[in-house]
């Protein structure tokens, strides 16, 4: 009897192991073989994170840096470095057609040189050794967004133009016209506006609301001193004296969508319809 109990004995141990390893084969090994997968697939997912942050820390880099090039095309654009008349006066007559109006003439003189606060800013000539000048009165002036405590651009002082035009249409193409002159690219102010009938016989009995505008807007250039200057070269690479609320307003300019102009029976061209 106790034979075949140490004969059952022997015979059950081999068997237990031989179950165990075929156990451990066809239930454990690809258990742990799907583990191993698994820790690889996430050192590979963690891999490309790694990969991905990097390559999203320098794309926006680089948007940091085109976004500051960006600006500085822009205030170029607003404070040129020459006169850069045909530009302005595509933008004007492109506002013109835009509102409406019609343009007859126009007249550019150079103004003497201005010393405004909001342009030019007081630290270029206290850097100069002059005395800043007091601002005059600009209650007039319809694009002044900048003040004497934020000024645009540190420079001693800037050119100035004067443009004069003459221009025919309704009172609510007059104020479309004001509305878009105002959204202009370059840095500019309406010194004055004249508005009267345009009585002119037949054209007045035609169309009685017909009036005419007489106006004179002032533009800006940097000197070719400032322009080539050392410290305006500085503070333009450095991006220094802007205002950030003029940068976003130009930004943020929405053109009004064009309007096909009307016209009459014969199609002809109906500005004032």
């Amino acid at each position: 009897m106790i034979k075949k109990i140490i004969g059952m004995k022997v015979f059950i141990l081999p068997l237990a192991v031989a179950f165990s390893v075929m156990f451990a084969v066809l239930f454990v090994k690809p258990v742990y073989s799907d583990m191993m997968t698994a820790r690889k697939s996430v050192e590979t997912n963690r891999q490309q994170l790694a990969s991905l942050q990097n390559q999203n820390a320098k794309l926006a880099d680089l948007k940091t840096r085109w976004e500051s090039m960006e600006e500085k095309k822009m205030i170029q654009g607003a404070l040129p470095e020459d006169q850069s008349v045909d530009d302005y006066m595509s933008e004007l007559y492109s506002r013109v057609s835009r509102s409406g109006m019609l343009l007859k003439n126009f007249a550019i003189q150079e103004s003497s040189l201005v010393n405004l606060p909001y342009v030019c800013g007081a630290s270029g000539e206290a850097a100069a050794g002059g005395t800043p000048a007091t601002a005059p009165a600009i209650t007039e002036n319809v694009s002044n967004t900048a003040s004497a405590e934020t000024p645009l651009v540190s420079a001693t002082c800037a050119n100035a133009l004067d443009v004069s035009i003459s221009l025919n249409g309704t009172w609510e193409h007059l104020l479309g016209f004001l509305k878009y002159l105002g959204d202009t690219n370059r840095i500019a102010n309406v010194k004055s506006i004249a508005v009267a009938s345009n009585v002119n016989g037949q054209q007045a009995e035609s169309n009685p609301d017909l009036l005419k505008a007489d106006a004179v807007v002032q533009v800006y250039y940097k000197p070719e001193s400032e322009a080539s200057s050392i410290g305006t070269i500085s503070s333009l690479t450095s991006g220094r004296g802007f205002n950030e609320s003029v940068l976003e307003k130009i930004k943020n300019i929405i053109f009004s969508a064009y309007e096909e102009p009307g016209v009459s029976e014969t199609g002809e061209r109906n500005i004032f319809k």
